[in-house]
């Protein structure tokens, strides 16, 4: 939106997708698939068994609250293979909710910053560990999303570089 340049890439990019599209519409189904069969892919290969099985694990109260301790991120010897279903067992339901209130204040201050190369960055990490924390583990502990999300949270607290008061003169 503040830029000429980008708002003629967008445009261009709106017109020729659906080209693409109609191009590669044969080819998609057989990437998105890569020789599963649609069980295998509505459970995403597996995990949501095991993530059913997690949350239908009776627990202590206690435990569901805290959480059982840190762990090897499995459940009954298989992967959780997920950051907020890891946090779950390990953590409890105060370590998802501080997961929770972490990725809220960094989605809430990339979103009111001014744009600039700082918030595009922050931006493409925040997302980054967003997606990848659906398949992935490490937002309940010490792991690169952790620094990603650090790196994010640096980049968003900076002020904003503000040109016009700088005088490369009187530097």
């Amino acid at each position: 939106r503040t830029s000429g340049r980008a708002r003629t890439f967008l445009s261009r990019f709106v017109l020729f997708l659906p080209l693409l599209v109609v191009g590669l519409v044969a080819l998609i189904p057989v990437w998105f698939t890569r020789g599963q069969d649609t069980e295998q892919i509505t459970q995403l290969t597996g995990r949501t068994k095991v993530w059913s099985a997690l949350m239908d694990d009776p627990r202590p109260q206690i435990e569901v609250w805290l959480g059982q301790g840190l762990g090897d991120k499995s459940f009954l010897g298989l992967p959780i293979d997920s950051a907020w279903f890891a946090m779950y067992s390990e953590q409890g339901l105060i370590g998802v909710a501080l997961g929770v209130a972490i990725m809220a204040v960094l989605i809430a201050t990339t979103i009111i910053r001014p744009p600039g190369l700082a918030r595009s960055a922050a931006l493409f990490l925040v997302g980054y560990c967003m997606i990848a924390f659906v398949t992935e583990v490490g937002l309940g502990d010490a792991s690169p999303y952790i620094l990603h999300l650090t790196v994010a949270a640096s980049l968003l607290m900076s002020p904003p570089h503000d040109d016009t008061t700088s005088d490369p003169v009187h530097l």
